[in-house]
């Protein structure tokens, strides 16, 4: 997938769970500089982290370590 294809799946992926860029950096456990630069096309994640944000982003319930995806408002 090049740069542009990816930014364009990640976008529609993290708005289609109704998240902010926050949200998705605080759950990917990355800055919210990055997520940025990932949907503007100006860079694309390590593969392991490309491979996280698939997890992720399919299975929004859960993070990585089988908790809840963290939401801003949470503690």
């Amino acid at each position: 997938m090049d740069k542009r294809t990816f930014a364009r799946w990640i976008k529609k992926q993290r708005r289609g769970l109704g998240w902010t860029r926050e949200e998705l950096a605080v759950n990917a456990g990355v800055s919210l500089t990055s997520v940025a630069r990932w949907e503007q096309g100006n860079a694309r994640p390590s593969r392991l982290m490309a491979e996280k944000l698939q997890h992720l982003l399919a299975h929004p319930s859960r993070t990585e370590d089988g908790c809840k995806a963290k939401s801003l408002g949470s503690s």
